[in-house]
């Protein structure tokens, strides 16, 4: 079963993640930068990253300082931006830090789901 990393400051969205996509992908949630970083292994495959991880600062986008980051680390990951802020430059400023792709919160669990199908073909 393939792995993925999800960045998220919400434990909550987190779980809810892991419950929709159980059975077709292990989900590693992480509430912070560090914490990503921490538990980041080499065998995941997908990370979906929230942009904007502290709810109190609406300028806040450390998300996108992860995204750069990661694309260094690990450049065969699918790297799955999102977002709930309604900020219209938030898709592209993810996609020029190394997103593969960009979502916005809440996610369509069919558009992801064919996102990641979308990225196992490609990568077998």
């Amino acid at each position: 079963m393939k792995t993925a990393l999800v960045l998220d400051d919400q434990t909550a969205y987190t779980r809810a993640l892991a419950r929709s996509l159980r059975g077709s992908l292990e989900i590693v949630g992480a509430e912070t930068l560090q914490r990503a970083r921490d538990v980041l292994r080499p065998d995941m495959a997908f990370a979906l990253v929230d942009i904007c991880l502290s709810t109190a600062e609406i300028t806040n986008r450390e998300g996108l300082d992860f995204v750069r980051w990661l694309r260094e680390k690990a450049p065969g990951i699918c790297i799955i931006a999102m977002s709930a802020k309604d900020d219209p430059d938030i898709p592209a400023m993810s996609i020029h830090a190394g997103a593969d792709r960009f979502l916005s919160k809440p996610l369509k669990m069919t558009e992801l789901r064919q996102i990641l199908a979308d990225f196992e073909e490609k990568s077998s």
